[in-house]
């Protein structure tokens, strides 16, 4: 019969190993994802993204941006996305991979950062005035 000691470090590693298995270890940081919509109405561009604060939309680098498509029919740009569930996000539409073609409000002032926490079935819908 094992001793006392290696007993409780058996049942330690049988433990750990059985949480691993399921994915539940706290520090494995688990987070379920969503998918959110992006329909942005904007000046007709050659190439249009978002970029934002989280990593699935580049952490605010624009070379890491993420593509919208032009959808004809409805005369916006969009692109769905799977992002961590109740996370708070804040992304701004650039058009082309640059901080120079960053969207303006009606006047070419900066604008803030749009802001939403992603839940399911969200829908983000933006409109911008100019790059």
């Amino acid at each position: 019969k094992p001793s006392s000691a290696a007993s409780d470090v058996y049942k330690r590693q049988s433990l750990k190993m059985c949480y691993t298995i399921i994915g539940m270890r706290k520090e494995d940081n688990y987070m379920a994802n969503t998918k959110v919509e992006f329909l942005v109405k904007a000046p007709i561009k050659d190439e249009v993204y978002i970029v934002g604060s989280i990593k699935a939309l580049g952490e605010w680098d624009p070379a890491k941006a993420v593509k919208l498509s032009y959808c004809t029919e409805c005369g916006q740009y969009q692109a769905s996305k799977l992002l961590p569930l109740d996370t708070n996000i804040e992304f701004k539409v650039i058009a082309g991979k640059t901080w120079d073609y960053v969207e303006k409000g009606t006047w070419g002032e900066d604008v803030a950062n749009h802001a939403f926490v992603a839940t399911k079935g969200t829908k983000v819908e933006v409109e911008v005035f100019n790059f």
